[in-house]
């Protein structure tokens, strides 16, 4: 949610540096040409274009900001309000609204979005709080609520989680060591069996963006329907890879992957 606002600020800022305008331009495309060379070209002029090298291909709407725009690196150190919508074709249509005061952050994910050849209507709610913003130590907490639904299927979220980034700054080898926690009890009904999820929890560590503890990984949980449990969530390792995955009824379905 709030990776999806950041990216398209960034996006906008690299235009204005590429531009030579400087600041914010939410106009145009941005085309890399090779390594990490980038070029800017001004249309179209009602929105950013960015096609990159791997064939992905993602447009920006600029729809309204509100915050310390003079200094760009700095829009999300303080108070914001941001509004933009981000398309990729074939793969979801999506608005983003987010504001920050203070400690406290609220997102808004509205619009399409396709899955497995259905289209998803997306309504999603996010409240985040920064609680702790130490020098080297940020962590904050969140919780999703909302929900996505498409013909013969409703899917209601209901989602916490927490993120924490503990850094070491050394002149060799910087560390930076980021967890992630989700726990979930949502729900979907197909053609009116309902399912849901019971003590869903995921957990992975990284350091330097990289996975570490493989063992300290947690992926566990199950899957009710109708009240009985038809699946359940486990660890699996492929080589050097973690697998978090969801097994039901005979299927395997992963839900993350991390490479060690």
């Amino acid at each position: 949610r709030r990776r999806q606002s950041q990216q398209a600020f960034m996006w906008w800022a690299e235009a204005g540096t590429l531009s030579g305008q400087g600041g914010l331009v939410t106009f145009g495309t941005i085309r890399a040409v090779g390594g990490p060379v980038l070029v800017y070209e001004p249309q179209p002029t009602d929105r950013l274009v960015v096609a990159l090298l791997d064939g992905s291909r993602r447009e920006f709407y600029y729809l309204g900001a509100n915050g310390n725009l003079a200094a760009p690196g700095l829009f999300f150190e303080t108070d914001y309000d941001l509004d933009v919508r981000v398309v990729v074709v074939m793969d979801y249509d999506l608005r983003f609204v987010s504001q920050r005061r203070g400690v406290d952050l609220v997102h808004q994910m509205t619009g399409t979005i396709s899955v497995a050849d259905n289209s998803f209507e997306v309504d999603l709610n996010a409240n985040e709080r920064i609680v702790s913003d130490l020098a080297g130590d940020y962590r904050t907490q969140d919780t999703v609520r909302g929900a996505l639904r498409a013909p013969g299927i409703d899917v209601q979220v209901q989602d916490d989680g927490e993120f924490r980034s503990v850094s070491a700054p050394r002149p060799v080898n910087p560390r930076t060591v980021t967890t992630f926690r989700r726990l979930s009890a949502s729900s979907f009904t197909v053609n009116g069996s309902r399912f849901e999820f019971r003590g869903a929890d995921l957990y992975r560590i990284l350091a330097n963006d990289q996975p570490i503890e493989p063992d300290s990984w947690v992926a566990r949980g199950e899957l009710l329907r109708q009240g009985a449990v038809v699946g359940r969530i486990d660890r699996a390792f492929a080589g050097a890879t973690l697998i978090a995955q969801l097994l039901l009824g005979g299927q395997v379905f992963d839900l993350l992957r991390g490479s060690f």
